[in-house]
């Protein structure tokens, strides 16, 4: 892996360090002048800038055990798509134990997504009245480190009254979203904002500004909340009904005045609505229900409605904002390096800005000799080329609960990462180019090479064969058929 592909998490696993130091783990005797320095200097360096760490105990503090169950929480559901500009979510606001699930099938369909802004806000009344920003630059957990989008939270401030800084960390819920976005991510940078005891004319006021701030930024606002509690389930699943209808037709108003009314009630109103206002300024007209919820047991005393729910606005076309362009054999075996990351250490890193533009299909696969152990991919896509690698090689570990991906069954095997593009205007594919059927959801593939000693005709049949689509006559059956061209990144995966 190369240097700065480490950076991410080596930051994350010093600075844990560092607060372990400042709850005293790590602290010896020294002398009482030194400490008297140190004190000093400290106080010196807060003054200037400080970083938030997670909580102890609400995270593992090995990365890879860590990176490896929230992903899985993301791959626990199967994948919903979402045909339009996602602009917001709300997510509820429990620890993974009892909410991971929902949180994974919330951010599920952001795996596919590049944003320029990613803003999160949670709710603390104790913080008093209006809304923060924390001062803190940087934000650890045992993953890594994300910065906070200094640059948008300045221009916020100077043009939005009722926005002040904080020295308080975010509350805990704060910390699971930031572990589903780190795992997404990487170290983007977010903009936390936490809101007090705020009231609707000051979230109305200040969601238009931030809107109008925005402007053409692609800007995701996460939202923490749960829904209705109490220990009458039947009354508890009406008023999670009710909630949800104004959530998802984006009636943040209505939604407000019941609450107010006592007719329902949420453990964080005001971030809520603040998501939902916003969401809607930045372009969604609809709502979607991606996974409710109504949990009880011995680790709460009451029943409590969660609910992920995604604001989406009109379609985009695919690649609309990505563009096609050859990339570098360096390139290339970054990507193979980000997906042998997933493969083998189940871990995410950080990948070149540069392709966060590039679009292409992409296959991968892992072979052993002539043997293909597991392939996965897609020659359309609306991912750029690196979210598209990532996401492929994630599928392609959750897809293989045999345990053929564990590391002592990887000697030998050999990771292939395709970056394939169609081939138009020709009617039958030739030797060097693979065979892409499509109809529904039934997709068959034939990499370039596969069957090419055989006729064009029947190498088109044995891809309808693995999609199991009827081959008598592709047309009639109205199958989709596409022919195209790969440039292959390979390399025998590490045993770690």
């Amino acid at each position: 892996m190369v240097p700065e592909l480490r950076l991410f998490f080596a930051q994350g696993a010093i600075l844990n360090r560092c607060c372990s130091a400042i709850d005293g783990v790590c602290l010896r005797r020294v002398n009482p002048l030194i400490l008297l320095l140190l004190i000093c200097i400290g106080i010196s360096s807060i003054a200037y800038s400080a970083d938030c760490c997670a909580p102890k105990g609400i995270f593992p503090s090995d990365p890879s055990s860590m990176w490896q169950q929230i992903n899985g929480f993301i791959n626990l559901v199967s994948i919903q798509s979402i045909q339009g500009k996602i602009c917001g979510i709300l997510l509820p606001e429990e620890n993974y134990l009892i909410a991971g699930s929902v949180m994974g099938a919330g951010y599920q369909p952001l795996q596919s997504r590049i944003f320029d802004r990613i803003i999160l806000v949670v709710s603390d009344k104790s913080l008093g009245t209006g809304a923060y920003i924390p001062k803190a630059e940087r934000f650890v957990t045992s993953i890594g480190v994300t910065s906070s989008d200094e640059i948008f939270a300045n221009k916020i401030r100077n043009e939005i009254d009722g926005i002040s800084l904080t020295d308080a960390c975010p509350p805990e819920c704060f910390w699971y979203q930031l572990g589903f976005l780190q795992c997404l991510f990487g170290s983007h940078p977010i903009l936390p904002l936490i809101l007090g005891d705020i009231g609707l004319v000051d979230i109305e006021s200040i969601t238009t500004r931030l809107a109008e701030i925005a402007g053409d930024d692609r800007v995701i606002v996460i939202g923490v909340s749960n829904l209705a509690s109490g220990n009458d389930l039947i009354e508890l699943s009406c008023r999670d009904r009710r909630i949800i209808r104004s959530l998802t037709e984006l009636d943040y108003r209505n939604l407000w005045g019941d609450t107010h009314s006592d007719a329902v009630e949420l453990s964080a109103i005001e971030s809520a609505v603040f998501t939902a206002a916003l969401a809607k300024k930045l372009g969604a007209n609809k709502g979607k229900v991606l996974k409710h919820i109504v949990t009880s047991g011995l680790l709460i005393h009451k029943h409590i409605g969660m609910a992920a729910i995604a604001w989406h606005g009109e379609c985009e076309k695919a690649n609309s904002t990505n563009r096609r362009a050859q990339i570098s054999p360096a390139e290339g075996y970054q990507l193979w390096e980000l997906a042998a990351a997933v493969i083998v250490r189940r871990q995410n890193i950080d990948f070149p800005r540069k392709l966060h533009g590039v679009s292409s299909g992409v296959f991968i696969s892992v072979s052993r000799g002539d043997t293909i152990i597991a392939q996965t991919g897609d020659l359309f896509t609306t991912m750029s080329l690196a979210q598209a690698v990532k996401k492929f090689a994630t599928l392609l570990v959750s897809a293989n609960p045999m345990g053929r991906f564990y590391s002592k069954n990887l000697r030998g095997a050999k990771l292939s990462i395709c970056i394939a593009d169609p081939v138009d205007g020709i009617s039958e594919p030739t030797s060097d180019m693979g065979v892409y059927v499509r109809l529904g959801e039934k997709i068959g593939v034939l990499l370039p090479g596969e069957g090419a000693d055989i006729k064009p005709k029947r190498r088109m049949e044995l891809a309808c064969l693995r999609a199991g689509i009827p081959t008598k006559n592709l047309s009639v059956s109205g199958a989709d058929v596409h022919f195209f061209t790969v440039r292959v990144f390979s390399g025998m995966l590490p045993l770690e």
